[in-house]
């Protein structure tokens, strides 16, 4: 039979909400109690009392919250923004890896915006909407999709963050608080790439601006 603490732990664990505002100290105990109290009961098979469950929850929220990394922990050293994008998406099939290099050549010939993911069974690229139908015509093949109206938020961070858990989590986090979308996500050794709809990239810049960036550093 497991124990109250422990099923208590469990369900806070599983639970990203009770998870985040528990450590955040974002949550009424009280209401939390009550509000997993039938969780817990049939979990451990009896009934249970709110002040064992509100004390359970009081010494989570206390062991945990020092794991919490602060934001002031991760500044970020440079934001950067690129409008004006678009993303293709590819099968990776034989004769569009074959095309690649002529893509890749002929952005670097009229400096343009590139940046491509290759996986399993897919290739992404990220490019200037001015390039749409060059791009489309070296591939030589249809694309699976196309996604217009796109600009890309680049952070440049300091390289101990990447050793550090939490950083990207926590970059992630402040887009999705303020309802925006990522749509496409590019990393480099010291650079995190956010690419968001045009009609939300100012939000999305403010935000991590005034939530990670050194302000002396960062550049608007």
């Amino acid at each position: 039979m497991l124990k109250i603490s422990d099923s208590l732990k469990e369900i806070v664990e599983a639970n990203s909400f009770f998870k985040f505002g528990l450590y955040n100290r974002l949550l009424n105990l009280s209401k939390l109690a009550a509000f997993v109290k039938p969780l817990i009961e049939t979990r451990v098979k009896k009934e249970v009392g709110i002040n064992a469950i509100l004390m359970g929850l009081s010494r989570l929220q206390r062991e945990n919250a020092q794991d919490i990394p602060k934001i002031e922990e991760f500044p970020i050293i440079n934001l950067t923004v690129n409008s004006e994008l678009c993303s293709i998406n590819f099968f990776a099939s034989s004769a569009v890896l074959e095309n690649l290099n002529k893509v890749h050549a002929e952005i670097q010939k009229q400096k343009g915006y590139l940046t491509l993911s290759q996986g399993i069974t897919e290739i992404t690229m990220l490019i200037n909407e001015g390039l749409i139908d060059t791009i489309l015509n070296l591939m030589e093949e249809q694309p699976k999709s196309i996604k217009r109206g796109l600009s890309s938020l680049g952070l440049k961070f300091d390289a101990k963050y990447n050793d550090m858990p939490g950083f990207f989590y926590y970059v992630l986090q402040q887009v999705a608080l303020q309802g925006i979308s990522v749509y496409e996500i590019s990393s480099t050794y010291t650079e995190l790439i956010l690419y968001i709809e045009e009609k939300d990239i100012k939000l999305a810049f403010d935000t991590l601006y005034n939530c990670f960036s050194k302000k002396d550093k960062a550049s608007l």
